[in-house]
C-alpha cells in the first residue's frame, strides 16, 4: 500500500475512534481527502455536501481534508486537527454556524470544549 492509502486508512480509523468516543456515533462517514488546502490551514471542512452516492442523484456526503504539508508533525496534531475538523462536521450537520470564514465563533468553540480541544481567542481566528 502507498504511504497516501495508509495516511487515509489511519485518518479514516481516528474518525471512527473519535466518533465513537466524542460524538456518540452521530457522525456519518465524510469522504476524506488529503490534499493542499488554501493558504497555511492543517485542515479543512467543505461547508456543503460535495460527494455523491452513485445510487443518489443529490450530493450527500460531506467533506474534510487534511493538508499532506503537515504530515511532518505529531501525531497527536494531526489527529487534533481531524477533530477540530469533526467539531465543524458536527456543527454543520446540526444547522449550527460555527466560522465565518477563519473566524471561529462561540459556537465552534462550546462544541471544541467539549471535545477536549482547547479554545483561545486569537485576533484573525477567533475561536480557533
Amino acid at each position: 500500500m502507498n504511504v497516501v492509502g495508509t495516511a487515509l486508512d489511519e485518518l479514516y480509523r481516528y474518525f471512527a475512534i473519535l466518533n465513537k468516543e466524542k460524538f456518540n456515533d452521530e457522525l456519518p462517514y465524510p469522504v476524506i481527502t488529503i490534499q493542499k488546502g488554501k493558504g497555511m490551514v492543517a485542515g479543512f471542512f467543505v461547508t456543503d455536501r460535495a460527494w455523491q452516492k452513485k445510487d443518489e442523484e443529490e450530493p450527500t456526503l460531506f467533506e474534510i481534508s487534511i493538508d499532506p504539508r503537515f504530515f511532518d508533525r505529531s501525531v497527536n496534531e494531526i489527529i487534533g486537527t481531524l477533530l477540530h475538523e469533526m467539531c465543524h462536521y458536527y456543527n454543520a450537520i446540526n444547522g449550527t454556524t460555527d466560522c465565518n470564514g477563519k473566524n471561529h465563533n462561540k459556537n465552534f468553540k462550546v462544541i471544541a470544549e467539549s471535545v477536549g480541544l482547547i479554545c483561545e481567542k486569537e485576533k484573525g481566528v477567533g475561536y480557533g
